[in-house]
């Protein structure tokens, strides 16, 4: 093994989009023929290499797609130095198991199912008031969640239909129910 080295970052710190990608940390070493140790990280979702020769060196990384619906920040040890990277939240988007349900005069209780496309992502559910009542959110299990709701009975002196929805994470769920 070569001589112990000092090293120094060109860089402290790099932000990515939730797409990730390449990038590059530019180090140099106040001994000359000094054996730095490779770069490291603990992240699974980050890859590095190292290149050096003579006192100047590069540490390459790769950041993976982010699929969560949270910021993640992970770093790069290069020698005794720490090298920072933050990644941003995925957008989340979600997938309805269906887009409507139908109900009879008496009304009922029933669940929507949603999945979403990361983890770490949590719908927002409305509903206007009246027609439906929204119960607890719950999930997620394996990015899953479950609205309960229930549908309040509905009479007329006439056949009619009337219709609502519920949003839930910008996908609308259609709720119609007769009279009849």
């Amino acid at each position: 093994a070569g001589a112990p080295c000092a090293e120094k970052l060109s860089l402290g710190s790099a932000v990515f989009g939730a797409g990730g990608g390449p990038g590059v940390v530019p180090f140099n070493t106040t001994v000359s023929g000094c054996t730095p140790p490779p770069a490291t990280t603990r992240a699974n979702w980050l890859t590095v290499s190292q290149v050096f020769s003579g006192t100047a060196g590069t540490v390459n990384y790769s950041l993976a797609a982010s699929t969560s619906g949270s910021p993640r920040t992970t770093t790069i040890l290069i020698g005794d130095q720490t090298f920072t990277l933050t990644q941003a939240a995925a957008t989340c988007a979600y997938t309805l198991a269906s887009t409507g349900a139908v109900f009879g005069p008496a009304g009922g209780t029933a669940s929507i199912t949603a999945t979403a496309s990361g983890g770490g992502c949590t719908p927002t559910v409305s509903s206007p008031p009246g027609m439906v009542s929204l119960g607890s959110l719950s999930g997620p299990v394996s990015s899953v969640f479950t609205q309960a709701y229930t549908v309040a009975a509905f009479s007329s002196a006439t056949n009619a239909t009337r219709v609502t929805s519920v949003n839930v994470g910008g996908k609308i769920f259609q709720i119609k129910q007769r009279s009849f």
